[in-house]
């Protein structure tokens, strides 16, 4: 557990799985520069969750810092350490394997003590990367599978992050096209993803999208994915199932058991994305015409 002090306060940091965390940073070649980064963080405003952690991104727009709030209870915090020792596996094989999971590069307690007033403080904190680092994202999406989920944008928000009901609606289905091979990476990683999330008793993860104009490109990570499918989720799944069957409220409901949930993301994924048109596609002929031989 570092520490250190001056005349004012004193500050110690525990670091879980420290040699974990450095493999995995190693592996991503950010061992020198990631210290460097938290040393110099500002606040950020994260839109687009129903979170109320704080967040902090470093300067150099690398790693963003996010707070475990006090939502998070005793079993998700255990969850997210009984998730560890199977991600860091599940990374190690990345290379063998596609993943769009957006990679958490370390885990920290800070606590501060002020040694004039003797009050103390404690922070816990995940540090992840930034899927849109220092690049110009024009728009953002966080799609869940869920096609009713419609955000209700304020005149006075910059940067909004939709929704998959925005995505339809806004027609970025046929707008936003992929290649063949992005397509098949695509739909490969998020198969293994969620594969290793729901073996893991993982669920309500998001697709991540952001849309680069300029460069025509989507850059797109899986994230929110250390959230268990616990008693009380239980218990919001079962309630709601029980309103909609009974009023009959059309709408999806969000929150599903992992492996419900893994296959309808699978689903809602691979319908989100289509492909480029090409000379091997199959183009469907209008009805009452014969095939062209």
């Amino acid at each position: 557990m570092p520490k250190f002090s001056d005349s004012r306060a004193s500050f110690a940091c525990t670091v879980y799985f420290a040699v974990e965390f450095h493999r995995l940073r190693e592996m991503c070649g950010i061992v020198q520069e990631f210290i460097w980064s938290l040393s110099r963080t500002v606040g950020w405003n994260a839109t687009g969750g129903k979170s109320k952690a704080s967040f902090f991104k470093t300067a150099d727009d690398q790693f963003i810092i996010k707070e475990l709030a006090s939502k998070w209870t005793i079993d998700e915090k255990d969850a997210l350490f009984q998730l560890s020792p199977g991600y860091f596996e599940y990374m190690r094989q990345s290379d063998k394997k596609p993943t769009l999971l957006a990679k958490i590069l370390g885990f920290f307690t800070i606590r501060r003590k002020n040694l004039q007033t003797g009050q103390s403080s404690t922070l816990d904190v995940l540090v992840m990367e930034h899927l849109f680092a220092n690049t110009t994202i024009s728009r953002r999406f966080d799609l869940k599978g869920v096609p009713d989920r419609h955000v209700k944008t304020k005149p006075s928000e910059n940067d909004v992050v939709m929704w998959d009901g925005d995505w339809h609606t806004g027609q970025y289905k046929s707008l936003l096209r992929l290649y063949a091979h992005s397509k098949q990476v695509l739909a490969e990683s998020v198969f293994n993803d969620t594969e290793f999330l729901s073996n893991s008793n993982v669920m309500d993860y998001s697709l991540l999208v952001g849309v680069n104009d300029t460069r025509k490109e989507l850059i797109v990570g899986i994230v929110d994915f250390i959230g268990p499918f616990n008693w009380s989720k239980f218990l919001e799944t079962q309630s709601k199932t029980t309103i909609q069957s009974t009023i009959g409220s059309g709408k999806a409901v969000t929150v599903l058991p992992p492996d419900k949930y893994r296959d309808r993301f699978r689903e809602a994924m691979e319908h989100n994305f289509l492909k480029v048109p090409d000379k091997w596609m199959e183009v469907p002929l209008p009805q009452g015409l014969p095939p062209v031989l």
